[in-house]
């Protein structure tokens, strides 16, 4: 048996229809936005990262921070001080003098009393009295009586004609100052100088005076013959 719809019944149902599908687009429009604001809130978080990546080889540092590190300024070097050097004090010994040798013509002090015979020997060899008598020793008062009588016998020739060198003349004595022997040991290099000296002495025989002691001490002695320059 077929059921006749009424009109009344298919407006009724074409509203229900309607509806249900107006609901279904608002649902899913609805969906979708609640969707799309759930997945904008449940975005993952990007956190930006940075690597550091170590580069080998020499690293050139910037211009200002070599420039500054090379112009920055040393720490002065102290050098040690050294300690002072005290130079210990020397001693000196004392410098005793020497006493200068005895010249030919200088005198000593006599150290003992001396007798009348003495006394007039000084005086005849040119002594004089004073408060400390001074006497030549023995053998400067022999040396000077030779040369004394030698030089009183010889005749000087002229410088002009003998030059100023000198001679010499070997004399030996004997016990009571005679002379045994005479020679030229030393030339002046002129014949006249040496055959005046040579004549000089052969012409004087006998020094007197000639202490005992002087003559055993010089039994051989040499003369020097020289043109005086005055």
């Amino acid at each position: 048996m077929t059921t006749a719809v009424m009109p009344s019944d298919f407006g009724r149902t074409f509203r229900h229809v309607s509806v249900v599908h107006l609901l279904l687009i608002v649902s899913i429009i609805t969906g979708s936005s609640i969707q799309g604001l759930w997945m904008r809130r449940q975005a993952p978080l990007t956190i930006p990262v940075a690597f550091v990546v170590e580069v080998a080889g020499d690293v050139i540092a910037p211009a200002n921070l070599v420039e500054a590190s090379v112009r920055a300024p040393r720490d002065p070097v102290v050098k040690p001080v050294a300690k002072p050097v005290i130079p210990k004090p020397t001693i000196k010994k004392p410098v005793t003098a020497k006493p200068a040798p005895a010249r030919a013509g200088t005198v000593k002090k006599a150290s003992h009393s001396m007798t009348e015979a003495e006394v007039r020997k000084l005086l005849m060899a040119g002594a004089t009295a004073g408060t400390f008598t001074s006497i030549p020793d023995e053998d400067t008062q022999g040396k000077e009586q030779i040369r004394k009588i030698l030089y009183g016998a010889w005749v000087e020739p002229s410088a002009e004609s003998a030059g100023m060198s000198g001679a010499w003349i070997e004399i030996q004595l004997a016990d009571d100052g005679r002379l045994l022997s005479s020679r030229l040991v030393r030339s002046s290099g002129n014949g006249t100088l040496d055959e005046s000296v040579l004549q000089a002495v052969r012409s004087v025989s006998i020094i007197p005076g000639l202490p005992r002691g002087f003559i055993e001490r010089n039994r051989r002695m040499t003369v020097e013959f020289k043109i005086s320059r005055e």
